[in-house]
């Protein structure tokens, strides 16, 4: 594996300053959720009711492999979101450092430049229905999806 991809894949997960890591970040978050709902984290699904649990839910408790997918998926959304964080730091970081200049040159090479101002056009939904709510209909586009919410 690249250097640099290994460094990307592992910062998260670092120690930096005193600040906790990603996993002890994540742990403390699921402790602070258990003991908001007094009770233990672990044991939580089994002692629901069976009339708590609708026809829509699974009980994973004996299922190892889809517990560790949901401690996965949750430890990748806080990855994700150190990430994230991290790069928007070292972006803000690299704008004050390279204040009006178009490029930033490392070691005699060309490591970053700033592109020309693009502008981006959107449109005020509900200005456009207001004003103009045939065009707005005519224009309209839904798409139909689902999202993970981790409670």
């Amino acid at each position: 594996m690249d250097q640099n991809m290994l460094r990307a894949t592992t910062l998260p997960t670092r120690r930096v300053a005193g600040c906790m890591g990603v996993r002890d970040a994540v742990m403390s978050l699921l402790s602070e959720a258990r003991n908001a709902r007094g009770g233990h984290w672990r044991n939580e699904m089994v002692t629901k009711t069976a009339a708590a649990v609708s026809t829509n839910s699974v009980n994973i408790t004996n299922n190892a492999e889809a517990v560790a997918a949901f401690r996965a998926y949750v430890e990748a959304k806080a990855t994700i979101k150190a990430a994230e964080d991290a790069k928007k730091a070292a972006e803000a970081t690299l704008r004050a450092v390279m204040g009006d200049a178009q490029d930033m040159i490392l070691r005699g090479v060309t490591v970053l430049k700033i592109s020309d101002p693009r502008t981006r056009t959107g449109f005020d939904a509900k200005i456009l229905r207001e004003l103009f709510p045939e065009a707005a209909a005519a224009a309209a586009t839904s798409t139909t999806y689902t999202q993970i919410n981790v409670l």
